[in-house]
This record gives structure tokens, sequence and C-alpha cells, in this order.
């Protein structure tokens, strides 16, 4: 994913999660008529979509459940990082 990419994704779940609950991006949206993103008014919704076990079900609005970090993402999580011991 390129950085330009990362922007625009992050740029759209900001404006997607605010027309849950303001008149102005939602109306931003609907002016385009683009429709509100079927997770917008779930309470995990955001850039950790990128990285959940879920995104594809969500996305379709079949998963109801919570944000869960997918597998092959966990070795990114801080908690996961090696700590390094100054020698």
């Amino acid at each position: 994913m390129t950085l330009s990419q990362t922007l625009e994704e992050m740029s759209r779940s900001h404006i997607h999660g605010q027309a849950a609950t303001c008149t102005f991006s939602r109306d931003l949206l609907s002016n385009e008529d683009v429709p509100i993103d079927k997770r917008a008014g779930k309470e995990c919704f955001g850039f950790a979509c990128r990285v959940c076990a879920h995104t594809t079900a969500c996305r379709c609005g079949v998963y109801q459940g919570y944000w869960e970090i997918d597998d092959r993402y966990k070795h990114l999580l801080i908690e996961n990082e090696k700590q390094i011991i100054p020698s």
C-alpha cells in the first residue's frame, strides 16, 4: 500500500465515521452519491479495520462483532515487540 493510498483510506474512514453523527460529513457524502460505509456506526470503525481479521465480512455488513487483529499482523503490536536491552 502506497503512502497516498494509506492517507486516502485514513481520510475516508474519518469522513465516514463522522457521517454517522455529523450532518456536514453526512451531506458531503450524500452530495457525491457516496453511501455511508456499513461499518461507520461501529465503535471500532477506523484505520484499525486495515488489520482486522473480519475486515471483508464487516465491510459487507455481515460481521457485527468487534475488532480483532488478524494473526498475520500480531507481530506489529508493541506488546509483541522484542525488548532490546542495551549492553
